[in-house]
């Protein structure tokens, strides 16, 4: 097994871990989570109340208006903080993938938000849309990556040590 940057290989398999990339998406999969468990449990539904398609139609337009784009915004930011680009290069990566997501988040969620919205006890509803998020994590993985893990560069001298000399 080799080990390079936060990367196991295993040799036969072939396949490459990324430990720090993974670390990344864990933190902010735990911070987004509860945001998302209180828009899908209380808020949608304080504010639009009932199954009925008319109701469900509106629940979607609020999903896609509102938690659609901060959702996006909120990990492409976080995600470039996490590797240490900074507030502008966070902000960078919002420009760079917001678009391209934002529009494969019109195919994807709302018909699944129909069925959550019109099918799934509101109990059960955080668990569906868990549930979808596995694969939809791994689609923003895809985009976050798929020119390349950005390489954090630590500092070449720390200001403790220069005073210190």
């Amino acid at each position: 097994m080799e080990k390079r940057r936060g990367r196991k290989t295993d040799e036969s398999s072939g396949v490459k871990i990324n430990w720090r990339r993974t670390g990344r998406m864990f933190l902010m999969g735990v911070s987004l989570g509860p945001l998302t468990h209180l828009w899908y449990s209380h808020i949608i539904e304080r504010f639009i109340k009932g199954t009925g398609n008319k109701m469900v139609l509106k629940k979607i337009l609020a999903d896609q208006l509102v938690a659609g784009p901060w959702f996006c915004s909120s990990f492409f930011f976080g995600m470039g903080l996490l590797e240490g680009r900074g507030v502008q290069g966070a902000i960078g990566e919002v420009k760079e993938n917001f678009l391209p997501v934002y529009l494969v988040d019109w195919c994807f969620w709302p018909p699944a938000q129909f069925i959550n919205f019109k099918y799934v006890p509101i109990e059960y509803r955080v668990v569906f849309v868990c549930t979808l998020t596995l694969c939809w994590n791994t689609f923003l993985s895809y985009m976050k990556h798929r020119h390349g893990d950005y390489k954090v560069e630590a500092p070449a001298v720390s200001v403790i040590e220069n005073t210190q000399s």
